[in-house]
């Protein structure tokens, strides 16, 4: 894998929206990479979670965004 992935991956829609992330076993809480997989739908997110969970076990979870803020152009 490409540490800075400048382009999307196979599969990977950047603005998707859509992630996977394992909770800890012991702690519960979430440690994401530095360049998480960004998914093009929940259904693709979820089909992940799936896999995931089947090669590694554990706990595999999806989040979607819900909101998004942009700093203004200059001069609006």
């Amino acid at each position: 894998m490409r540490r800075f992935p400048k382009k999307p991956r196979n599969g990977e829609e950047v603005g998707g929206g859509h992630f996977v992330f394992r909770r800890g076993d012991s702690t519960g809480r979430i440690r994401p990479c530095m360049w998480p997989f960004e998914h093009p739908s929940y259904d693709s997110a979820l089909v992940e979670a799936a896999r995931l969970h089947k090669e590694h076990g554990g706990t595999f979870e999806v989040f979607v965004r819900v909101g998004r803020v942009e700093a203004l152009e200059a001069g609006e």
